[in-house]
């Protein structure tokens, strides 16, 4: 027995257990995600002095080098420094806190850290300094929009598995037979106005409402299309389309049919319920009748800015050619049916909405809605350039753009940010009047909302986001995103080009409060911990993720909600006096990570801060879309030996892995792969000038790679190490799977000496059966399955192996 305990201490002894700071505190704040090799690096220590965390005092090492950076994986220190206090020492009021800067900005070498106050013996959440993050943030925030779709099926593989749910509202007077708000009893009034997104927690549609989310990822991905990827792990993911646009093309679908549904091609302006109680969870739970609500100037204008804009887009892919030719049309018969209604954009409906369906009040004012007419008109040019009919586009714009925000007011603000992005596109435009153009770029140039670099420059606020005290509302983390992107719009146009590393700075500092550069010290996004964040929004307010689910929270509940929701943010006019926070808060603290309705005495209304919805997500994306797109070339890294190799990834498809690397320097690559991530063997050795490689025909199991690179003086280094799985071998016995494209069939081959009895079902990626067979497959033989019949799109063969159900996708393209 003493021999046993001894070699377990042993055993425990020399076990290498990861290193990190022994004790954690909140009061160190960064970005939890990470830092860019070469930017500025901020953080804040904070000491509370006002609102909900006034006891908890924090006293910082003040003193010559009393804060360090440390490896995570070591505690080995590598950079030393001196926290600064803001503002003389005094206490920041909109926050509450007290604070100090600790700048780091001098540590490039790439690596995962903390930062450790050396007088407390404490240390910050952990950090990466790289050349490539936030890949999983964008992974996860743009995921949103596959999880908000309506009538569409939440299906492994595509959904986590906690997080799948049949087709929602798919029943009788439900989507695809909904009715008249004013004729809930008359079956005559059903209309289809299915697909689309869940505007916000609730699980109704809004047109009016989608405007602005639309548009601005569009404009995103008109700016900055290399961000955004086919790979999203969507039912559309591989067809060559960025899943930004196939997540769009979702919300485009159900929009042509709110057109379609009117024949008079304008648009109805929402779909929803009758009661506040809608709150299925998940959403197929919800049973409600589902009503549409008639046609409103509103909508019809919106709906032709969102076609016209997104035929734009979209017509650079040759499968969607055709659509987009669609929307271009509905986009300019919308268009004329507005000039009807309106009485040529004069007079507009702004009572459409009663309110009678829940619960937003889908209507817009005069003003947004001639707003919203220009826009329109912008793409609608652009889109007919060369067209005998561009002119009249074109002599719209230039006769109302002047009477329209932010023209009129001079004040380019946080809250028509898609207005901006048009007006400011519309300079770039051929045969625009130079004249016109320059107005709208001197409006620009001269507005100076006070929430730009002169804040930034000035650290007006203490955590380097400036918003003045009305801006903390119903909503703020929109507000947050827009003006981190109205100063992206800066530098995209080149309007003030002697700044624009300033511009830069003062966007990826409103991205970082998202991050965890904030007050509250959390990350304003669900459930990212298996994304390496350490504290984060564990609830939101969604009826899916409800109070007293298993979706609750991310921590005392079963499941909790799905990663990537942002929330709506502080609101310093939270209207419930018993619930503290968010009431009687520094602004920048209104807020409470929380999701409860109703407590059974008085509306607690959590949704006032923590309510997700479409709009805040967008902007959200579009400034990260832009702060990705801006990062530093590969190779400004301050590199040390061992991380030589940049954005070393690992795709997976069929049973094969692809690797994919960029070198720096090297003669040779040695590929190496481990089952347990300790004993790697040599698999394949590539010239250096090689920068991919394809691992095939594995079996299901867990594969670590790494990369030796070998130098022309025989000296060599090491890649960080890759993990995947695979979690099926896609072998049934010995057989072999292929789809022919050219021929529009399935290959079933049979490698093995013995009879293949299979039962099989194909599945479409909106989670439809299509066919269900038995076959026998005899040795050597291959047996072939015609999908002629079928449309093109995106499929699934599942079988079963053993007691586990096997599946392999595949696209058909014809």
């Amino acid at each position: 027995m003493r021999l046993i305990l001894s070699t377990a201490l042993l055993l425990i002894l020399n076990t290498v257990l990861p290193a990190s700071p022994a004790h954690i505190t909140r009061f160190i704040r960064l970005d939890q995600f990470g830092y860019f090799c070469i930017d500025t690096k901020l953080a804040v220590v904070a000491d509370p002095r006002a609102g909900f965390d006034a006891g908890d005092a924090f006293s910082p090492g003040t003193g010559v080098n009393q804060y360090e950076v440390r490896k995570w994986s070591s505690d080995e220190a590598v950079y030393t420094g001196t926290i600064t206090s803001w503002n003389g020492g005094t206490t920041h009021t909109q926050s509450g806190d007290k604070g100090w800067y600790f700048d780091f900005s001098a540590l490039t070498a790439p690596g995962t850290y903390y930062i450790f106050d050396v007088t407390n013996q404490v240390g910050s959440y952990q950090f990466e300094i790289s050349d490539d993050i936030f890949g999983a943030v964008l992974f996860h925030t743009s995921r949103f929009y596959y999880y908000q779709r309506c009538n569409f099926a939440k299906s492994v593989p595509f959904a986590d598995s906690r997080w799948t749910d049949a087709a929602a509202f798919e029943g009788p007077r439900q989507d695809k037979h909904a009715r008249s708000r004013y004729a809930k009893n008359d079956p005559s009034t059903e209309r289809d106005v299915s697909a689309g997104w869940f505007d916000a927690g609730d699980y109704n549609k809004y047109v009016t409402f989608a405007i602005q989310p639309v548009l601005v990822l569009l404009d995103a991905y008109l700016k900055y299309p290399g961000i955004f990827k086919d790979a999203n792990n969507i039912p559309e993911s591989g067809n060559g389309i960025p899943d930004i646009l196939d997540e769009l093309k979702y919300e485009l679908d159900w929009l042509k049919k709110m057109q379609d549904a009117t024949s008079t091609n304008g648009f109805l302006i929402k779909v929803g319920v009758d009661t506040y109680d809608n709150t299925g969870s998940p959403p197929s739970s919800d049973q409600n009748n589902r009503y549409w609500v008639p046609e409103c100037t509103s909508s019809t204008i919106g709906g032709a800015a969102m076609f016209a804009a997104a035929s734009l887009q979209l017509k650079s892919f040759p499968s969607l050619a055709s659509y987009a030719d669609d929307l271009k049309l509905r986009a300019e018969n919308a268009f004329s049916r507005a000039m009807v209604t309106t009485s040529n954009f004069t007079t507009f409906q702004t009572t459409c909405d009663d309110q009678n369906i829940k619960s937003g009040d889908a209507d817009q004012d005069a003003a947004s809605q001639l707003a919203n007419a220009v826009v329109a008109a912008i793409y609608l040019y652009e889109a007919n350039i060369g067209n005998n009919n561009a002119n009249t586009y074109k002599t719209f714009v230039e006769s109302h753009y002047t009477q329209i925000n932010p023209m009129a007011n001079y004040w380019w603000g946080p809250y028509d940010v898609h207005v901006e992005n048009a007006l400011l596109h519309y300079t770039t435009l051929t045969g625009v009047s130079s004249s016109v153009s320059n107005t709208i770029r001197s409006s620009k140039i001269n507005s100076n909302t006070g929430m730009s670099i002169g804040a930034f420059n000035n650290r007006t606020d203490l955590y380097l986001s400036f918003m003045y005290d009305d801006q903390y509302h119903w909503g703020s983390a929109q507000v947050k995103a827009s003006l981190g992107m109205s100063a992206q719009n800066f530098k995209y146009y080149n309007l003030d080009v002697s700044n624009n590393e300033s511009y830069k700075k003062t966007a990826q500092y409103y991205l970082h409060w998202f991050h965890g550069l904030n007050p509250l010290g959390v990350v304003m996004i669900s459930n990212m911990y298996e994304s390496k964040a350490d504290s984060c929004i564990n609830e939101v307010y969604h009826s899916w993720f409800a109070d007293g689910t298993i979706f609750d929270n991310t921590k005392l509940s079963q499941v909790g909600p799905a990663p990537g929701f942002i929330p709506g943010g502080p609101n310093k006019n939270y209207s419930v006096s018993q619930i503290s926070p968010p009431y009687a808060q520094p602004p920048q603290k209104s807020y409470k990570d929380w999701n409860t309705a109703w407590n059974g005495s008085f509306q607690e209304a959590s949704y006032e801060v923590s309510e997700v919805s479409i709009y805040v997500q967008a902007c959200y994306l579009s400034l990260l879309a832009g702060i990705l797109a801006d990062a530093p070339d590969p190779g400004t890294c301050d590199l040390p030996l061992a991380v030589q190799v940049s954005k070393f990834t690992l795709s997976i498809y069929n049973n094969n892995v692809r690797l994919d690397w960029s070198l720096y320097e090297g003669n040779y690559i040695d590929i190496e792969r481990s089952g347990d991530g300790q004993n790697f063997r040599t698999i394949a050795q590539e010239k250096a000038d090689i920068v991919f490689y394809v691992d095939q025909d594995l079996q299901a199991g867990t594969y670590y790679y790494r990369l030796k690179v070998i130098q022309s003086d025989g000296n060599y280094f090491y890649s960080k190490i890759q993990q995947t799985r695979i979690e099926n071998s896609f072998q049934f016995s010995q057989l072999k799977f292929n789809f022919d494209n050219n021929q529009n069939v399935l290959l079933l081959e049979n490698a093995g000496s013995i009879q293949i009895h299979l039962n099989y079902t194909l599945i479409t990626a909106q989670g439809e059966c299509i066919r269900r067979n038995q076959i026998t497959i005899a040795p050597r033989e291959i047996h072939r399955i015609s999908m002629q019949e079928f449309p093109p799109g995106k499929y699934f063969f599942t079988y079963l192996d053993g007691n586990k159900v096997m599946t392999k996708s595949f696209m058909k393209i014809n």
